[in-house]
């Protein structure tokens, strides 16, 4: 537990910088679409105010690396390997850490949001959507940060060649994924629809929701790639990468 806390507390120290330059970004966004209330529209602020959200999961990827990236320089990945921890305990600090960097940029741009647009949450967007876009953005940037940290990971193993192999691999991933969920996703038609309830507030009859059937076979396809990349990672991690 004491060794856990550790490598904890370093990495919430770490992550301060990231997070201050998350806020200046922002908040630096929210103050341009301020002095633009006037000559745009209301509708055009909210949505510009809101477009940094679908730049958080690709932020991950960056996050991903620079986690792993600044243990070598500083020769603390010594420390990570003789706390003693499993390469899956410690990528797991890594992935919590980098997500609740970008829950609190996230919270931090729904904010500014709210206070240029007013109103933040449109009658349509219920309860059901606004729960599958929050899971939606979670397992987007954790998948990233999975997928960004096993290329780094396994690009230490090339020495020198260590950028061109974390390209590949990255690339390589992603096709393995694809293939993965490919073959799984015939395996798993068998799992129930989750069902949407969405009401239309134009919609003559109010009382009367549509529903959208989401056939969960290709997320659970995806989420499972991702598992295996991450388990991957952790093994390379703990018994191959050298100091």
């Amino acid at each position: 537990m004491e060794e856990r806390q550790t490598l904890w507390l370093k990495e919430l120290k770490a992550s301060r910088t990231t997070f201050l330059a998350i806020t200046v970004v922002i908040a630096a966004w929210d103050l341009f679409l301020f002095t633009q209330t006037n000559a745009w529209s209301r509708d055009l602020i909210l949505a510009l105010s809101l477009l940094p959200l679908a730049v958080l999961p690709f932020f991950s990827l960056i996050a991903g690396v620079t986690t792993l990236r600044r243990e070598w320089p500083n020769r603390t990945r010594v420390l990570s390997r003789f706390l003693p921890l499993q390469g899956m305990t410690i990528l797991s600090i890594k992935q919590i850490a980098i997500f609740l960097e970008l829950l609190l940029g996230a919270g931090l741009i729904i904010t500014g949001a709210t206070l240029l647009g007013g109103t933040l949450i449109p009658p349509d967007f219920t309860p059901p959507l606004r729960v599958l876009v929050v899971v939606g953005l979670a397992l987007s940037t954790l998948a990233f940060a999975c997928l960004s940290q096993f290329a780094y990971i396994a690009g230490r193993l090339c020495g020198r060649f260590s950028v061109l192999a974390a390209v590949w691999v990255f690339l390589l991933s992603l096709w393995g994924i694809g293939r993965l969920a490919t073959l799984l996703v015939p395996l798993l038609t068998g799992l129930p629809n989750l069902a949407l309830r969405i009401s239309d507030p134009t919609a003559a009859d109010l009382l009367t929701p549509s529903v959208i059937q989401i056939d969960p076979a290709p997320l659970f396809a995806l989420v499972v790639g991702f598992l295996v990349l991450f388990f991957l990672g952790a093994w390379l991690m703990e018994h191959h990468v050298q100091a």
